[in-house]
């Protein structure tokens, strides 16, 4: 038997393992693969093992390729995601200004939450020391100011 990294063998990821599992290979399992991808039998000295180390190893680059094309999927999910929470953002901001009568200014301080909605009379706006410029309520206590 002839291990590679007898100190530091390598092991399958999570996703690697998942992968393997769910195509439910009844030879090449978790546990075959991580026995014998460590392996560096050559043909001369161990022809079966070096033949069964080899379909380990390809089946292992199947495996770090749809690894791969699993993150760049990911990758385009999230990005997707990412762009409906912006649309959903601009169509907010779009019904608050035509709704609301609230300014793009007012908006973006509003997310910033450099400003927040008065509790009495609903506007969007900063708070200065505790006073609401708009209907001149003073934030209740407890309430955070900006």
């Amino acid at each position: 038997m002839s291990d590679a990294n007898n100190n530091n063998p390598q092991k399958l990821t999570g996703v690697q393992k998942r992968l393997v599992e769910n195509l439910g290979d009844k030879t090449y399992t978790v546990a075959y693969i991580e026995e014998w991808m460590n392996r560096q039998d050559d043909v001369f000295s161990n022809a079966p093992a070096a033949l069964t180390s080899m379909g380990v190893h390809g089946y292992l680059r199947a495996i770090n390729n749809m690894e791969r094309e699993y993150a760049r999927a990911q990758a385009e999910q999230k990005n997707a995601c990412n762009e409906l929470g912006r649309d959903h953002l601009v169509a907010f901001a779009k019904a608050a200004i035509k709704e609301l009568g609230l300014s793009n200014e007012d908006i973006m301080c509003y997310l910033k939450g450099e400003a927040r909605m008065c509790s009495d009379c609903g506007c969007i706006h900063l708070f200065i020391d505790r006073f609401c410029p708009e209907c001149g309520v003073l934030a209740r206590e407890g309430e955070e100011t900006k």
